[in-house]
């Protein structure tokens, strides 16, 4: 029986995925069937024909929900500014009350930040209310250790330990501090808020590959049964047992097949056919040991 063409306005399952894929939205077929089980979208056909078919506005709904409209309140992605540090302290304050886990100080992400602008990432709405934030800094190979390890925290992590971005100069980094609003009960919105959060994260480490900014790994620890689930879903690799509930991730950045950092491998790439000579540094960063090696 030939496959049955989806009417006019409504796109089959790979094409579905390709358009959302074309508008930035990098999900899985997996995902479709989520979006339908959420009620977001529904399946379209005769019952007696496998092949099922997509609203085509069903789905730039979803575009507009998942990278910044939301029930009506639009919400904006951007690259913090050093007054945002502030807002993300105060946001990072209602999430983060126990005896190990404490809030990172302004004072400190200012120096981060004073040191390397880039990395630092909000949501905000448009009375300017940050709703979800991520802070990554590069470090040395030595300190990434000690933090991996539980030998510092991120509120130890000072202004001269962050490492600068620089073309052609590879660098570990460490996801130091992530969260979203916890007083949004909804919790449908406050995954759509990470979900912009991730996506713009996703479109500002492409420009990074662009620059020929070289960050080989990323790492991460959480205490929260949330943190640990979005780590296995970033497909990041345990660095360690767990000690109590600490539970520390990393991920190998350029060989990772997450949308996350699909498009910053190809950027890079790109960067490399430019840039041959260049190529060397990697190579020889790959020859050394660093945080996260099996052997290690």
């Amino acid at each position: 029986m030939p496959r049955l063409q989806p009417p006019e306005g409504n796109l089959g399952l790979k094409d579905a995925v390709k358009f959302l894929h074309d508008y930035g939205l990098y999900v899985s077929e997996a995902m479709i069937y989520k979006y339908v089980k959420q009620g977001r979208l529904k399946r379209e056909g005769p019952e007696s024909r496998k092949q099922k078919y997509y609203s085509i506005d069903a789905l730039k709904k979803i575009i507009r929900e998942e990278t910044g409209y939301i029930g009506g309140v639009e919400v904006q992605f951007s690259q913090a500014t050093i007054e945002d540090l502030e807002k993300i302290s105060q946001l990072s304050a209602k999430l983060f009350k126990t005896a190990t886990l404490r809030p990172i100080p302004t004072e400190t992400r200012r120096m981060w930040y004073e040191k390397e602008s880039r990395g630092h990432y909000i949501v905000r709405k448009p009375n300017s209310d940050v709703v979800a934030y991520l802070q990554i800094v590069a470090l040395t190979d030595e300190r990434i250790e000690a933090y991996m390890r539980d030998e510092i925290r991120g509120r130890n992590i000072t202004g001269e330990d962050v490492q600068r971005l620089e073309p052609s100069k590879p660098v570990g980094c460490i996801v130091v501090s992530i969260g979203s609003d916890p007083d949004i009960k909804d919790k449908a919105l406050r995954y759509r808020y990470t979900s912009i959060l991730l996506h713009g994260v996703s479109k500002e480490i492409e420009q990074l590959g662009k620059q020929g900014i070289i960050i080989p790994r990323l790492y991460a620890f959480t205490e929260s049964k949330s943190g640990i689930l979005m780590s296995v879903r970033m497909k990041m690799k345990q660095y360690a047992e767990p000690v109590g509930n600490r539970y520390t991730y990393w991920l190998d950045v350029l060989t990772s097949s997450i949308p996350l950092v699909r498009n910053y491998q190809r950027a890079l790439g790109e960067w490399f056919v430019r840039y041959p000579e260049y190529a060397q540094a990697l190579a020889e960063w790959r020859q050394r040991d660093h945080p996260g090696d099996p052997h290690k």
